[in-house]
This record gives C-alpha cells, sequence and structure tokens, in this order.
C-alpha cells in the first residue's frame, strides 16, 4: 500500500515541478530502464524461486544459489552500464531526440546497475517468505526515493536528472541492506550446476521480459514517436492511476506467488487449491478495478493540472487491461510447474507483435485512447492464449 500512496503523491509533484516534454522524457527513460534491466537480469528472479524453493533442498545447496546469483548480474549488469555511460550522448538523441538530456542517460545507466544488485537479496527474502523484512526494505527505498525526489527536483532544480537520481539512492539502500547479508552468509562465488539451473529456467523468460516491455510499456515510447512527449506524460499520468490497481491487488499476490504456487504444486490437492485462488483472486480484481477507476479519476481532477485532465477516461481502460493481466499470471502455473517458461516466451511475443501493430494503427487516429485500446487487446488475447496453454499442459 505504500506504493501507490508515494507515486499519488510523486505524480502531482513532478507534473507541477517539470514541462509536459520533461516529464514525458523521464517516462520514456524509466521504460528504457525497465527494459535494460529486464534483459541483464537474464529471468533470474523466477529462476532464483524455482531453484531455491524447488529444486534444491540443502541450506549449502541454496546459498550457492543466492552467490551464485550475484555473480551473474555483476557480469551481466556491469559491462551494459559503462557502455551506456560512453553512448550517452547517442542514445539521447535516439530515445528523445535530443543529446542534451545525455546526463539523464548517464544516471538512468546507474540506476539499472543499483536496481540490478537489489534482486538477489529481495529475491533471497521472498523465496525466505521473510514478508516483514521486505516489506521494511521495501518502504524505506520508497520514503527515501520520495524524499530525495522533492529536495533534487523541488529547491535543488535538478528536474529529470534529480528524478532519476532519487531513484537510483532508493534501491541503494536496498543493496546496502541486504547484499552484505547474502555475502556474509554465501560469499561470492559460483557453482556451475547452479549456473545451469538458472540459465535453462530463466534465459527463456528474457524473451518474456522483451514481449513484457512489448506489450506493456512500449506504448509510451511510440507515443512519444507518433504523437509528442507532452502527449505521453499525459497518457502517464493516467496509466500511474489505474496502475494503483497493479499495485494494490496483483502486484502483492505476484510477490508471494512464485513461493506459494510450487509449494501448492506438491500436494495432492493442488487443482483444487489453484482453481480456489483463481476464483477469488479474479474476483478481487473485478471488485478493486471497478471502484479504483471512480476513485483514481476524481483525483486526477483534483491532484493535477489542468493539461492532464483531458486523460481521465483512459483510466478504466487500463484498469481492465491489469484486470486480464491479473489473471493471466494464474494461467502460468502450468508452465512454471512443468518447467515449459518458452510457452510463456512465445505467447507474450505473440500478444505483444499484436499490441505493437495495433498501436501503428490506432494511434495515429486516435492518440492516447488508441494506445490504451491497443494494450486491452493485446492483454485479452494474451490471457485467452495462455489459458488453453495452461489447460493443455
Amino acid at each position: 500500500l505504500a506504493a501507490p500512496i508515494i507515486a499519488l503523491v510523486l505524480a502531482p509533484f513532478l507534473t507541477h515541478s517539470l514541462s509536459t516534454n520533461d516529464y514525458g522524457a523521464l517516462v520514456v527513460l524509466n521504460t528504457a530502464i525497465l527494459l535494460i534491466t529486464g534483459i541483464t537480469q537474464l529471468g533470474l528472479i523466477s529462476a532464483v524461486f524455482r531453484a531455491y524453493n524447488y529444486d534444491y533442498e540443502s541450506q549449502v545447496d541454496r546459498l550457492k544459489v543466492l552467490s551464485t546469483t550475484v555473480v551473474m548480474l555483476s557480469i551481466t549488469s556491469l559491462p551494459f552500464t559503462i557502455v551506456f555511460v560512453l553512448i550517452a550522448p547517442r542514445l539521447a538523441a535516439l530515445l528523445l531526440g535530443n543529446a542534451s538530456f545525455s546526463d539523464a542517460i548517464k544516471i538512468a545507466a546507474v540506476v539499472m546497475l543499483v536496481q540490478n544488485f537489489s534482486v538477489p537479496g529481495l529475491a533471497w527474502l521472498r523465496a525466505e517468505s521473510r514478508a516483514t523484512f521486505f516489506s521494511v526494505v521495501s518502504i524505506v527505498n520508497l520514503l527515501v526515493a520520495l524524499g530525495a525526489t522533492v529536495v533534487f527536483v523541488g529547491p535543488l532544480h535538478m528536474g529529470i536528472v534529480g528524478a532519476l537520481l532519487a531513484i537510483g539512492i532508493g534501491y541503494a539502500c536496498i543493496v546496502v541492506c541486504t547484499l552484505p547479508l547474502i555475502i556474509m552468509r554465501a560469499g561470492i562465488s559460483y557453482r556451475t550446476d547452479v549456473v545451469r539451473n538458472l540459465v535453462s529456467f530463466g534465459v527463456p523468460l528474457v524473451f518474456n521480459t522483451l514481449s513484457f516491455w512489448v506489450l506493456q510499456l512500449s506504448d509510451r515510447y511510440l507515443l512519444s514517436r507518433l504523437g509528442s512527449l507532452s502527449r505521453t506524460a499525459s497518457y502517464c499520468v493516467a496509466c500511474s492511476l489505474a496502475g494503483a490497481l497493479n499495485v494494490v491487488t496483483r502486484a502483492p499476490f505476484t510477490l508471494a506467488w512464485p513461493t506459494a504456487m510450487f509449494a501448492i504444486a506438491k500436494r495432492e490437492d493442488a487443482a483444487q487449491a489453484f482453481q480456489a485462488v483463481f476464483r477469488w483472486f479474479a474476483i478481487l480484481l473485478l471488485a478493486a478495478a471497478f471502484v479504483l477507476s471512480l476513485i483514481a479519476v476524481a483525483l486526477l481532477n483534483i491532484l493535477f493540472p489542468v493539461s492532464y485532465h483531458a486523460s481521465a477516461p483512459i483510466i478504466p481502460i487500463i484498469a481492465v487491461s491489469i484486470v486480464f493481466y491479473g489473471i493471466y499470471s494464474i494461467f502460468t502455473v502450468g508452465t512454471g510447474v512443468k518447467r515449459k517458461t518458452w510457452f510463456i516466451a512465445l505467447v507474450m511475443t505473440i500478444a505483444a507483435v499484436i499490441n505493437v501493430a495495433a498501436n501503428f494503427v490506432l494511434i495515429p487516429h486516435y492518440g492516447s485512447m488508441g494506445a490504451a485500446l491497443s494494450t486491452l487487446i493485446a492483454y485479452i488475447i494474451l490471457t485467452i492464449i495462455m489459458y488453453f496453454v495452461n489447460q493443455r499442459i
């Protein structure tokens, strides 16, 4: 619950403190960070859950899973960060059409690195079901990022560089709180069999991550290119408000679900348990989507500048998209238990291609509404296909 509250505070502050073009640029950079972290993490988050809770049982083996993860993330993240810092002006011109954003690109590269090093600690806490510790470090991350953003963007007038720097400082708090504990317990080493285990399960999910990025976030980039950065800013505000549904319902569920899913799969009544989870979670999603959409529209009109109010009709469409994505999460049970994660990559790719095609068709005619409808269409198709795949396997 801390995440949507803090987002609710930050979004109006940023929209009042930054121009619509700068806020749109910040949106594009945040989506770029999510893409690069998704690639460089090699699907290790899900792979750690599988190895830690299902494949390995001894404490020694589980500690090797953690230490191997740290080593693998170091190998993938550091070279990317160095390259992005060196070619920052070119990336700024490519992504944002303006080389003056090169400093922001450099900070974004560092944020990516720090965020990746927070992965082992957060994955470990989730695998161990240490919800209190996880919640504390997550909330500290959010509060530090909130305070730093207010200071950097407000009194210090650092613009989007300050906003990105604040995000990095927040993730640094997680790294400081968790990574030393992992190194003290597990050391810094790797084991070949653990590497093979993590790679075989996680790498197919990289394609899933790429498709997920295209499916959920590419509309912001396409809107900035086919429309404008100011239109992207308005669209992102609507998505952020509708995204409260994701944070309040789907995100807490998906934090606990990977660990719970494999534990349930070992039970004799697994099928009935999965049915019950689907039934009640779907009902919760539908009810929350209705209520939160009404609240989000009211907050848009109260807290944000008038220039953003036209995006109100987008909010319920995005909320329904999140409902379908939450239901899709239940339908991935079969692929996880049967180690057929390539099915996820395939289905995500199909939905992503449909989303991009729909964006190219609808955005020129309907602008932000076209982007929202493209997302909804893609999520409906994603959920339907995944249902049949899950029932089949």
